[in-house]
């Protein structure tokens, strides 16, 4: 069945070293809580992100060479893009 429909999506640095993932719940919480649609037509199918901070601030340091300084000012460059 996970691979007619992968439930879990992992994000990996470089080394392979897994950074966050989505977890697709599909209508299990749904069901078991009663969660239902706003509609009352179904259950809410449901999912999580998780982001391992400790992993990214390791990726993080490693690209810069452990210059935490540097590695800051690269976020905040990325940010300044995006904002």
């Amino acid at each position: 069945m996970a691979k007619l429909s992968p439930v879990k999506f992992e994000f990996q640095a470089a080394d392979g070293l897994a950074i966050s993932s989505v977890n697709t719940h599909r209508n299990f919480f749904g069901e078991r809580c009663d969660i239902r649609l706003a509609s009352g037509d179904g259950h809410a199918y449901t999912s999580c992100v998780a982001f391992g901070l400790e992993r990214w601030l390791s990726v993080l340091l490693d690209l810069h060479g452990g210059d935490a300084r540097q590695a800051l000012e690269s976020v905040r460059a990325a940010a300044r893009q995006v904002a």
